[in-house]
């Protein structure tokens, strides 16, 4: 049977953050009431990734080529954000495992959960996750949470580690080959070292990825 636990915390602050928990094993995932996840696609600026030389940094402080880690001896370069939002508390995902791994990022992106992309939201407990020497790892909890920022980094590989956990830069917005296409020019430009044509990389949502699946595209085709 499962155990369904919630809990709202108000902080010295007067910050009122709150959280559904999940921990024992099911087959449900959590939900929230519709059209609350579609603008939120990223992970939160306390996220962190592993740079080519072995220092962490957080989401907040990553740039626009910096090598992250994809993988147990795999590093790839950002080249671009399709989030990069300071300001806010937005709902994520928090994914809980068995090695100790704790992973937060919104319910609509992408992460290798059994092998397959998944959006986070339809994690269950017990799948199994990729961490960063290259093993799986079983999630114990998944909780509904509350943190500051939004930022999409997207790698040329179109995947990195997030503490410590592998996760696509895509989301279920527009299929990750449509999305690889369409951000092909901003691709070139910064490979030949010139400015980003994607500016100051705040798009909430990011309206090109929008317009594209509503032109093209009757359904996601990731679930």
């Amino acid at each position: 049977s499962a155990t369904l636990t919630a809990s709202a915390t108000l902080t010295a602050s007067a910050t009122l953050t709150a959280s559904v928990t999940l921990t024992a094993s099911s087959n449900t995932t959590l939900s929230s009431s519709p059209g609350t996840e579609g603008s939120s696609t990223c992970f939160p600026g306390t996220a962190t990734v592993e740079l080519a030389d072995g220092s962490f940094r957080t989401m907040d402080r990553l740039v626009v080529g910096d090598h992250v880690r994809t993988g147990h001896s795999s590093y790839s370069e950002v080249f671009t954000f399709t989030h990069k939002i300071t300001e806010g508390f937005f709902e994520f995902v928090q994914l809980s495992t068995q090695s100790g791994h704790t992973l937060r990022l919104s319910p609509t992106h992408l992460i290798y959960l059994n092998g397959k992309l998944t959006a986070a939201r339809n994690a269950k407990l017990y799948d199994k996750v990729v961490i960063y020497d290259g093993s799986s790892s079983s999630i114990q909890s998944i909780e509904r949470v509350q943190d500051l920022g939004l930022f999409n980094p997207h790698t040329r590989s179109g995947n990195l580690m997030v503490n410590g956990i592998l996760v696509s830069s895509y989301t279920t917005a527009v299929a990750p080959l449509t999305a690889s296409v369409l951000l092909l020019p901003e691709r070139i430009v910064t490979q030949l070292g010139q400015h980003s044509i994607l500016g100051v990389y705040q798009f909430h949502p990011p309206a090109l990825f929008r317009w594209a699946r509503d032109q093209f595209f009757s359904q996601d085709l990731v679930s």
